[in-house]
């Protein structure tokens, strides 16, 4: 992988940068703990659920960051 990443000029790349990237992005698209284990090998929900927790909160902050703006009362 690393032979690849240095091919396509990506040396800032790792395999583990990559692994977190795709972790990362299927569980802000709504990836259950069950599905990260199956999708990257992982065998306990430790290691998912920094993901899916992180998700979570950024979909709730998402959703409630409007009520942070005043309204003229």
């Amino acid at each position: 992988m690393r032979d690849w990443c240095n091919e396509a000029k990506l040396f800032h790349c790792s395999t583990h940068g990559l692994r977190k990237a795709g972790a990362t992005i299927v569980a802000e698209n709504g990836a259950t703990d069950e599905e990260l284990m199956s999708i990257f090998g992982w065998t306990t929900k430790g290691q998912t659920t920094r993901y899916t927790k992180k998700a979570r909160r950024k979909k709730i902050a998402a959703g409630a960051i409007h009520k942070l703006s005043l309204k003229d009362e």
